[in-house]
């Protein structure tokens, strides 16, 4: 198995693993690997056997790597992603895998083409014919609105981030989230939603706490039977631009499509 692959089977069915660890104490016996069949398998059974479990005492970087799983899968998953604001309109053919994603803008035509890949913390922007270079995750969407490429796909809560938990906020939980290598922001408030435990609410900000924007999410898509992005809803003094995922599809990805060379 390729690099990326391995990091992908590594970030995802760690998740299954730790839910399983702590929310039913058993230890997991020596011979069941992370990466290995069965435990890719029931990674998303796992994950719902978490809902509405608010009391399971999960550690704080399961909270955030079952978060991780509304927007991304070990195996893979592609799904449309549409960009809008005030009359604007962006669209995006997207694949995910653990917390890599590769993003090929089909609309508007002076776009489409374009790709942008995410893998192991570094962003690339491509196009056929043409070299890939370095891309920023704080690049502007199409240079409208307050979405940027970081917010296209995969956040990597647990992956690109350090947490500190803060106190409670009725039925979620609230963590103070700060920036490691990879990361598409300084520093993030998250607040996860302690029944589903998927984030429900981002409160973006600079390295030195001054706050960027807002975003909240909704949840009405399934992927692998459970629960999966539908809606992000991103506010800045710029107005607010809506980013909505259709079409989402469960599917094994191959290491080829996040290879910058295939840009």
């Amino acid at each position: 198995m390729k690099k990326c692959g391995v990091l992908a089977v590594l970030f995802m069915t760690g998740v299954a693993m730790g839910l399983a660890q702590s929310a039913v104490a058993p230890a997991v016996a020596p011979g069941a690997m992370a990466g290995t069949p069965g435990a890719m398998a029931d990674k998303p059974a796992v994950a719902e056997a978490m809902v509405g479990k608010p009391d399971a005492g999960l550690a704080d970087e399961r909270i955030l790597e079952a978060a991780d799983l509304a927007r991304t899968d070990a195996a893979g998953v592609s799904y449309t992603l549409t960009v809008e604001k005030v009359g604007k309109k962006i669209v995006l053919d997207l694949k995910a895998r653990g917390p890599d994603f590769l993003a090929v803008f089909t609309q508007p035509r002076d776009l489409a083409g374009e790709k942008i890949l995410r893998k192991e913390g570094k962003m690339w922007w491509g196009k056929e014919n043409e070299r890939p270079v370095g891309a920023s995750p704080q690049t502007k969407i199409g240079s409208f609105g307050s979405a940027v490429y970081g917010d296209m796909g995969p956040q990597g809560w647990g992956v690109y981030y350090t947490a500190k938990r803060l106190a409670d906020e009725g039925g979620n939980h609230v963590f103070e989230l700060t920036a490691k290598p990879g990361a598409a922001y300084a520093k993030v408030k998250l607040t996860v939603s302690k029944a589903d435990l998927v984030a429900v609410k981002a409160e973006y900000k600079s390295a030195d706490g001054k706050p960027i924007k807002t975003a909240t999410f909704e949840y009405a898509n399934k992927a692998g039977g459970r629960k999966f992005v539908s809606v992000m809803k991103s506010t800045s003094s710029q107005g607010t631009t809506t980013l909505t995922y259709s079409n989402v599809v469960p599917g094994e990805l191959s290491d080829d499509v996040f290879n910058v060379d295939n840009l």
